[in-house]
């Protein structure tokens, strides 16, 4: 993967405002995502516009070399928190998409936010433990984002089961609070990282070497 013209693509990233919790590109661009519901005590850490941006400039170039589109790509959102992802993800396209976390506001979150946006597609909502996950009569996804809770340290033992769920050519991409290059498990290869002031993007691919 071609890491230099991403850098160049890449905003610089930052802390969320009014406008951050809306859809930034594709058919549902402009509409609004909810990080909590009325009576729900939330601690979701919502993704930003500018993060879901970077993420997807990253996506897009990958894409472009390979020479696919997203309407031939399947997406995982992991640990989806309000859905943002995975719906930005529909929007542009991708599917089908599949939303995975174990936390009851999160997925009701999620849930509302896809009924609320989207019209009627292919998603998949899972409740599963990230660090143990298991998606029955899925495909290999081409995407794969992984946004856990800071501080919480399950990336490890999360991307040995992810392993089993992509291919040759898909890439996992991870936004954490610090760098965790140390705790990638064997099998994989750093396609690229970069530091920003609040957080850590990390993209991943399958070690062709192992």
């Amino acid at each position: 993967m071609d890491t230099s013209s991403i850098y160049r693509i890449l905003p610089k990233l930052g802390g969320i405002n009014q406008n951050e919790m809306k859809i930034i590109a594709g058919k549902y661009k402009g509409r609004n995502i909810v990080s909590e519901l009325k009576g729900m005590a939330s601690k979701i850490k919502p993704t930003t516009s500018k993060t879901r941006e970077a993420v997807f400039n990253i996506i897009f170039s990958s894409l472009a070399k390979d020479g696919r589109e997203a309407q031939s790509c399947s997406f995982l959102d992991v640990c989806c928190g309000t859905g943002a992802m995975g719906i930005e993800a529909m929007s542009r396209g991708f599917s089908p998409v599949y939303f995975v976390d174990n936390d009851k506001n999160s997925l009701a979150i999620t849930k509302n936010n896809i009924t609320s946006i989207c019209k009627d597609e292919g998603y998949k909502v899972i409740n599963s433990d990230a660090s143990k996950l298991i998606i029955d009569n899925c495909p290999l996804f081409d995407f794969v984002y992984i946004d856990p809770p800071y501080n919480h340290n399950i990336i490890p033992h999360l991307l040995v089961h992810i392993k089993q769920l992509i291919h040759k050519k898909s890439l996992v991409i991870i936004e954490t609070a610090k760098d965790i290059q140390s705790l990638i498990p064997n099998g994989y290869a750093i396609a690229f990282s970069k530091h920003y002031s609040n957080c850590m993007i990390l993209c991943l691919s399958l070690d062709s070497t192992s």
